[in-house]
């Protein structure tokens, strides 16, 4: 969310992001997954959460993630698909997307992907939903 007309006046007061930051503004479901799969890091810079689709959607893709400490974050996001970071902290912010750019290399966005569907595939979301129905019987 948010007001699309400040975060274009954001973009144009500094003319080195021009070229890299590009606000779509609202997305439907299927454009936000193309765009997702466009992005090399996704980024999540919240000061409440408890555990977001988005992240999940990302690394379902194979995009690495940038996130905040908080709620359920820390849960979805370790050392080979990302970098938790202080909520509230924009040096600590700016030093992570710094991080993530020189050292880009070292995730392997197919493992991102292949370890989040099988956590959160649905194959496998519904087998434990399944076995679970199947102890109440």
């Amino acid at each position: 969310g948010g007001d699309a007309n400040h975060f274009e006046k954001l973009i144009q007061h500094y003319p080195k992001i021009q070229n890299n930051i590009f606000y779509k503004g609202e997305l439907n479901y299927q454009d936000v997954s193309v765009e997702i799969q466009l992005s090399n890091c996704f980024i999540l810079n919240s000061l409440i959460e408890n555990s977001p689709c988005v992240i999940i959607e990302s690394l379902c893709c194979g995009v690495p993630i940038i996130a905040t400490n908080v709620g359920g974050v820390p849960e979805l996001i370790n050392e080979e698909n990302g970098i938790l970071i202080n909520s509230n902290d924009d040096n600590n912010l700016y030093q992570s997307m710094k991080k993530m750019i020189d050292n880009y290399s070292i995730y392997n966005l197919e493992l991102i992907a292949l370890e989040a569907k099988k956590k959160y595939g649905y194959k496998e979301v519904g087998g434990l939903i399944k076995d679970e129905y199947m102890k109440l019987i």
